[in-house]
């Protein structure tokens, strides 16, 4: 389970239960939208999951380094253990590396040496090996703001959640991160909320040929994922491209570019800041010649 931020203009996160198939292939559950991303936002999505599916079947679950995540996940999934992902328990070891206490930091060749013997105990296949790495880490100086006492209080109180040690007699299908459901997340935000908020109604009201040519603007943008430097002044984007500037109104209706001078559709650089802003097109603020019942098209 996780959940993604900045899924619509209302600043709403999206939260997914994704499952593995006997296929190995992934299979979202349920999803929920909450503005609180609080214990009892998640208990209650839980509570309604489980009160109409049998939680009882499901072994084991796995999430990021989340309090509220996890104990609605044990409170509601009693009978399945929780492990953390590998990618989330490196990622913060890695934060707390380039941490600075009391104004000074680690050097590089501490933090690697440091990182790498985490990593051991991390992937260690026996007991011994696991124990070895411990000791060493365990011997980084003294005190409440130490490396050791944050390895201590944060890693190896709770051992079995991310050690491989600790999964190795679950069925955890292969799966040791979230990556799947990050994936799945990554897919949701540029595919529907980047591409598909564009054409909701403006694909059907214009003619199938000037929709061609905005689609093939849309592309341009998102799969190329451009970027244009611009500075605004007043009403207007001042563009700077490769070889020309363009001038684009803010409130997005007219661009000094060629195609938009011919066509008055909306261009690469209007479609940017509407990607960008997370905005509709609006079909009355661009050429009412390609709309589809116009005199001019019938």
């Amino acid at each position: 389970m996780d959940g993604t931020y900045d899924t619509n203009n209302l600043g709403f996160s999206l939260y997914h239960l994704l499952g593995v198939d006997n296929n190995g292939e992934n299979q979202p559950l349920t999803q929920f939208f909450t503005k609180t991303e609080t214990k009892e936002a998640i208990v209650e999505f839980l509570r309604i999951f489980t009160e109409n599916n049998d939680a009882s079947i499901t072994k084991v679950t796995i999430t990021d380094k989340d309090c509220s995540e996890i104990a609605a996940l044990e409170e509601y999934f009693p009978e399945a253990t929780h492990i953390l992902c590998h990618f989330h328990v490196l990622k913060a070891v890695d934060a707390r590396l380039n941490k600075k206490v009391d104004g000074k930091g680690l050097t590089e060749q501490c933090k690697d040496e440091i990182r790498e013997h985490f990593r051991k105990a991390l992937y260690a296949e026996t007991d011994a090996a696991f124990e070895h790495e411990k000791q060493h880490l365990l011997n980084q100086g003294k005190g409440e703001e130490s490396l050791s006492s944050y390895f201590q209080l944060n890693w190896f109180n709770i051992a079995p959640k991310w050690t491989t040690l600790g999964r190795r007699h679950l069925p955890t299908f292969g799966n040791n991160t979230t990556n799947r459901l990050e994936r799945f997340h990554h897919i949701i935000k540029e595919i529907f909320l980047k591409t598909k908020r564009l054409d909701l109604d403006y694909q059907r009201k214009i003619s199938p040929f000037a929709w061609s040519l905005v689609a093939e603007k849309i592309g341009i943008v998102t799969k190329k994922k451009i970027s244009y430097s611009y500075i605004q002044k007043d009403e207007v984007y001042d563009i700077k491209s490769r070889n020309y500037n363009y001038r684009t109104r803010t409130d997005l209706t007219k661009c000094t570019c060629q195609f938009f001078s011919n066509y008055g559709l909306p261009c690469r650089h209007i479609i940017f800041f509407l990607i960008k802003d997370k905005k509709e097109i609006e079909a009355n603020c661009f050429s009412q010649h390609w709309l589809v019942g116009c005199p001019e098209y019938v």
